[in-house]
Parts: structure tokens; sequence; C-alpha cells
């Protein structure tokens, strides 16, 4: 057996023998140039890329006990184009499994879950008839790239042979591999485990993911993705001190989810009614909980839209119809104009009134009230 320091010595000697017959490939590593220049020589020319050259035969060193047997034998190839073609699969299998990442996996429940971050990934895992999933299809219907823009990530699901894709873009739809919607019928198991996976905030919240407690909403509502902080102000199990929280985002549309949401009660209406951004200020003059003096704050707004959410109201009394029918906006007067709670008196004013749309509406709800 030969001494580490013969074996050099024999490299070495070896690898001068090839390069004298071949100079092209000196760029090579002289281990290389050893155990495959001289097949090398023979399937190459001086002009050939030697970038090409040297990436194949060190891949080829690499992964050739990974290969067939049948490949494993380089003096079987005609051309470097064949060795990195017999080395592609086993490369598209390294990217893919660096491009999928696991974020977690029980063995008792069967459960694991994985961030699929690349189009490259999804096509090779869940494409070919795999699923039916369009960010895995091939070629130019792949929707992979579109739906991840802004950041959205790809997760898949695997249960008891199953797998189950979800994305961000869809906003909380969850499908298995014929691409149906099965939030329904989804394992208890698979429930559970989405809820601890920090990841998933955003699905968990729009998914509706039953196991979703007080403490991911109030995680949720600190996230840097104001999508996840919408959803978290949108979300039933929400307290009222999560609620106040919400109001306070720098993000209009997290606090305008929060101004609309069911359990907002009086005092959360009074703060979203001071927002600094119309649209907060319309949709708690809408709320269903609105009150008389929400109603009065409301009529005052710089904004019109705001007024006719009042004027609209159903809470709306005779008062607040009498000063929405003085309103400068001709919308807010004929919302006003149609309201059921409007006395026969305002509406008989509305008749003289400037706007003819007004006075149609006017005109209408009289002739309701005689049927």
């Amino acid at each position: 057996m030969l001494t580490f320091k013969q074996y050099l010595y024999l490299t070495e000697a070896k690898a001068k023998d090839v390069l004298a017959k071949y100079p092209h490939l000196g760029h090579l590593d002289q281990q290389h140039v050893s155990a495959y220049g001289m097949h090398l020589g023979k399937i190459t020319k001086p002009d050939d890329d030697p970038t090409k050259i040297k990436s194949a035969v060190e891949a080829f060193h690499k992964d050739k006990n990974s290969l067939p047997v049948d490949k494993r034998d380089i003096t079987k190839y005609k051309s470097i184009g064949e060795i990195s073609s017999a080395l592609k699969p086993l490369q598209q299998k390294r990217e893919s499994k660096q491009a999928t990442e696991t974020l977690y996996s029980d063995p008792k429940t069967g459960v694991e879950i994985k961030h699929v971050k690349t189009r490259q990934a999804c096509e090779a895992g869940y494409g070919g008839g795999k699923t039916s999933w369009c960010v895995a299809a091939s070629g130019g219907g792949n929707l992979f790239d579109s739906y991840g823009k802004g950041g959205k990530k790809m997760f898949t699901v695997h249960h008891k042979g199953k797998v189950y894709g979800i994305h961000e873009h869809e906003n909380g739809a969850i499908r298995d591999e014929q691409n149906r919607d099965v939030r329904e019928s989804l394992h208890p198991d698979i429930w559970k485990a989405m809820s601890k996976v920090p990841e998933l905030s955003k699905v968990n919240l729009m998914s509706g993911n039953p196991h979703i407690t007080s403490e991911h909403i109030e995680k949720a509502l600190e996230h840097d993705d104001p999508d996840v902080r919408r959803a978290a102000a949108s979300h039933p199990h929400i307290t009222s001190e999560q609620l106040h929280k919400a109001l306070d985002d720098d993000d209009w549309e997290v606090r305008r989810a929060a101004a609309s949401h069911p359990n907002a009660t009086s005092e959360h209406l009074h703060k979203a009614l001071g927002d600094r951004n119309e649209l907060v200020r319309e949709v708690a003059a809408r709320h269903p909980n609105a009150t008389s003096e929400h109603l009065h704050k409301a009529l005052n707004d710089e904004y019109a839209s705001v007024r006719l959410a009042a004027a609209s109201h159903p809470n709306a009394t005779s008062e607040h119809l009498h000063k929405a029918l003085d309103d400068d906006d001709p919308v807010v007067r004929r919302a006003a104009a149609e309201h059921p709670n409007a006395t026969s008196e305002q509406l008989h004013k509305s008749l003289d009134d400037r706007d003819e749309l007004v006075r149609r509406a006017a005109q209408r709800n009289l002739e309701r009230r005689k049927k």
C-alpha cells in the first residue's frame, strides 16, 4: 500500500505527464488532472471554456458515487456536456432541499410543515401531476413568482401521505392535491401544529385556525407585516385591550379593521371617530354600535363621506337628520331625506331643497308612508 507521501509523488508525476500532452487542462486541480486528465484531454479542446470544464470535473468528483453505477466511470462520457447532464438531477435535488425549509415536524401526529422558498423547489416537489396547484405547474402557467410578490410565502403541510398547500397570497385558503380548499374538513392535528409555527401567523389568523389564542393575537399585533396586524385586528377573539392597541397602529387599514370589528365598544368607536384618516372615521360612523353621541360627532366631520355614514345610520334620530338635512353636501341631505326616521315635517321641508335628487328622495319617502 502506498504511503500518503508516495501517493502525492505519484499524483504529481501523473499530472505532469497529462499536462505535457494537454496543457489546456492546467487550470484544473492536480488531483483531478491525475485522475481524469487523460480522458478529459480527449473530449475537450484548447479553446473550450475552462470554467465549464472545471465546474463539471469538480462536480463529478464530488458526486460520482451518488450517480448510477453505470455512470460513475468518466471514460464513458463523450463530452463535458454529457458529464453536466448526468449530474443535473443530483444538483436539482440538492437545490430543491436547500430551497425547502422544515418548520415543524412531529413523529407522533405525523404532521410536517415546510416553507417552500422557490418556484423550482415547488415545481420539483409538487408538480408533474402530483398536485393541481398553479404554483407548481410547469411552463408559463406557473404563478409561484406572481403570488410571491411583496414577500408572500408558500408553505406545505404533510400528513398521513397527503400534502396540503398554503400560500399567503390566498388569505387563508388551505388546498389539497386537487386544489380544493379543505379548511372545513382539515384534521385537528394539522390545525394544532399550524398554531405552533410563528411563520404561519398570517395564515393562522386568516384561515380561521380554531387554536388561535389571545397570545397569538398579541404577537400578531406586533408583526412587521401590516397584513398580519390587520388580520389580528379583525379576529373574533381579539380582546378590548387589543382593539385599543390596533386603533393606535401606524397603518390606517389596521385601524380601520379594528374600528369595524363587531365587538368594538362605545369607547373604541369614540377613539376611531377621532382618527386622522377619514376612512377609519367613516367605518366607525357606520358601526352598528354607534351611539347618538357618535353620530353627532360624525355629522360634524369635515369629510362628507363620514357625515353620509352618520346620516344613513339606522340609529339616526330626527335630531341627527335635522342637522344632516342642512348639510352643504347634497348627497348627505339626500341620505337624510331617504331615512325612515325623518319626520313628515322634515320631508316636506326637503321638497323645497335646491337639489333635485334630494327633492325626489323626500317625495318617495312621503309616498311610501301613504301606503
